[in-house]
């Protein structure tokens, strides 16, 4: 091998070397940057489960944003068991995390495990008896000043519904019940609540989250209604889909057959039996359409040259 034949094959070579390196690279940067960078996600925390007793068995699984909305209930009895100040903080940034006009965020959150407190709250509300048994309360507070202005000014009721609800939701997603007790816009409950956690007047007290370990089984309501939902204007039905449903017997059954009908017998009584020999009978055979006539040429050329003048057709397409 003469000098020049090796200087193109160690070119070759480099030039291979390079070009693998860089889709290398590539790939590596780019399934870094796709990371995300949220402590709540999967890569960065534990995956939150669902017990099996709160989501159907074979669902979409534990992360599945549906399943935990569908799993949701109002709790209102728990177990005498504590909860972890890092359960509080999942539920502390899913409430932040809800949709606000403006993005003004018009929200403080009270966080509170202390029994003393929750009791207190508890004696203040006739509708808050299980805080008595909650491992943990979360009240969401309102700060209209920081809201929208205006006619939109009572927006920050929709935003601390918003965060509320997102609570609500991050409890169940960690295995834990929780119930909302309304505050705002009753008078006396407002003013209680904000004596007992000495929340200032110009930020109102909306909602108080009692979260606990559910005793017994939680059992979600089907509020599903299709008659409430209409199609383009009030008054018209939305037509949903209705999927056929496969009796559990028809999956994956075998065909049967029904049996032939037995012989009749003749006028003596004796059940004809066919001889063992006896091949079943012909089909008959397809009887060929006559070619067509094309005058001016034999009658040996007919098919083939039918065949030729015949119109070529398009060939099927998929819809």
């Amino acid at each position: 091998m003469n000098a020049k034949r090796f200087q193109q094959i160690l070119i070759g070579v480099l030039s291979f070397v390079a070009v693998v390196s860089t889709v290398l690279l590539f790939q590596t940067r780019s399934a870094m940057s796709s990371k995300p960078e949220c402590p709540a996600c999967p890569e960065q925390a534990p995956a939150v489960q669902i017990p099996a007793s709160r989501c159907d068995a074979g669902g979409p699984g534990a992360n599945d944003a549906l399943a935990v909305i569908h799993a949701r209930t109002s709790v209102r009895a728990y177990k005498d068991q504590p909860v972890s100040l890092d359960q509080v903080e999942k539920m502390l940034k899913a409430g932040m995390a809800a949709p606000t006009a403006g993005n003004r965020q018009p929200w403080y959150f009270v966080a509170t495990t202390d029994r003393a407190v929750m009791d207190k709250l508890a004696e203040a509300n006739e509708h808050g008896a299980m805080l008595k048994s909650a491992g943990a309360a979360i009240v969401v507070v309102g700060s209209p000043p920081e809201g929208l202005r205006g006619e939109s000014g009572e927006m920050w009721v929709q935003d601390c519904a918003a965060a509320t609800q997102n609570i609500l939701l991050a409890a169940t997603a960690q295995g834990l019940g929780a119930v909302w007790i309304g505050i705002h816009p009753v008078t006396d409950r407002v003013a209680a609540v904000r004596n007992i956690l000495e929340i200032p007047q110009d930020k109102t007290p909306f909602s108080i989250v009692s979260i606990g370990w559910p005793e017994g089984t939680p059992t979600p309501k089907d509020k599903f209604k299709p008659e409430k939902v209409f199609n383009g204007k009030w008054g018209t039905a939305f037509e949903f889909s209705k999927p056929a449903a496969t009796p559990p017997d028809a999956i994956d059954a075998p065909a049967v057959q029904a049996p032939e009908p037995a012989p009749a017998a003749d006028e003596t009584g004796t059940v004809p039996v066919p001889p063992p020999d006896a091949a079943p009978a012909a089909e008959p055979a397809a009887v060929k359409p006559p070619a067509p006539v094309i005058p001016g040429l034999p009658a040996d050329t007919m098919p083939r040259a039918a065949a030729e003048a015949a119109p070529e057709q398009p060939a099927p397409t998929q819809n």
